[in-house]
């Protein structure tokens, strides 16, 4: 038996972001709660967000959908708005003997 680890980046494109969009509070909790994308958490580094964070809002460009980051990434979406976000999936590959 062997394992294959493998990592796979795929690149999100967004036009602009806007910053201050929102504050994360029980009123987006329950708009958001049955929507397949909910927001619960910064879709830049998953930071799962807490009552009184600051939201901001990626605008994406198609077939990419509007994001929600933590407002603090502001100076990592300026420094390459044309590179997109990078998010890594790790997935493991089991076969038999």
């Amino acid at each position: 038996m062997f394992e294959i680890d493998k990592t796979i980046i795929e690149t999100y494109k967004f036009s602009h972001v806007r910053y201050d969009f929102t504050v994360y509070d029980k009123n987006w909790e329950k708009a958001r709660y049955h929507s397949p994308y909910q927001g619960f958490e910064c879709f830049f580094c998953s930071h799962k967000f807490e009552y009184g964070d600051d939201l901001a809002l990626a605008i994406g460009i198609l077939p990419t959908l509007n994001k929600v980051i933590c407002n603090s990434h502001k100076e990592a979406c300026l420094e390459r708005p044309e590179r997109g976000f990078k998010v890594l999936a790790m997935a493991r590959v089991r076969v038999p003997k």
